[in-house]
């Protein structure tokens, strides 16, 4: 007789999400119980009109923004019982943001902007350096790393966020 393997939960589980804002008085529920369960190393799109949550649901999913209601856990860790430092060291070793709007530091240059996430880890500024610049190398921008943003056409911008 066989039986069915007992369902893992997703890297990312989501049970019930719930996230309401206030605008002007007023009372706007954005996402009402969101369930998503993401495996690791499985990619997804989340799409939708405008207005829908889609942004919300990433703010969440990133760890900018928590929900008002349910269930989140990410990488084993229950989100709900999670500090700020411990939601802050979470994004900072496991979750990638890709902005539209790149959001790399203007006063910074490139190597400066890839560098700077290493320092936060604990990787020793000279370190940081040599890995930023292996990390621009790779994508063709090694000959631009001491070049500030306002500097860089828009696909190289978009490259060094990436690497950041």
């Amino acid at each position: 007789m066989m039986t069915e393997a007992p369902t893992l939960p997703g890297f990312i589980s989501l049970q019930g999400i719930g996230k309401s804002y206030q605008l002007a008085g007023q009372h706007l529920s954005i996402l009402n119980d969101v369930c998503l369960s993401i495996a690791s190393g499985d990619s997804c799109g989340i799409l939708g009109a405008s207005g829908s949550g889609k942004s919300t649901q990433l703010n969440i999913l990133g760890l900018l923004d928590l929900p008002d209601c349910g269930q989140y856990r990410f990488a084993g860790h229950n989100i709900f019982s999670a500090n700020p430092d411990q939601l802050a060291a979470i994004r900072n070793q496991q979750i990638g943001f890709g902005f539209q709007s790149f959001n790399l530091l203007p006063r910074l240059s490139a190597l400066d902007n890839v560098a700077l996430p290493l320092s936060y880890r604990g990787v020793s500024c000279h370190e940081s350096v040599e890995q930023a610049l292996r990390m621009l190398d790779q994508v063709g921008l090694a000959e631009r790393a001491h070049h500030r943003p306002a500097d860089l056409s828009g696909g190289q911008r978009q490259r060094v966020a990436i690497e950041r």
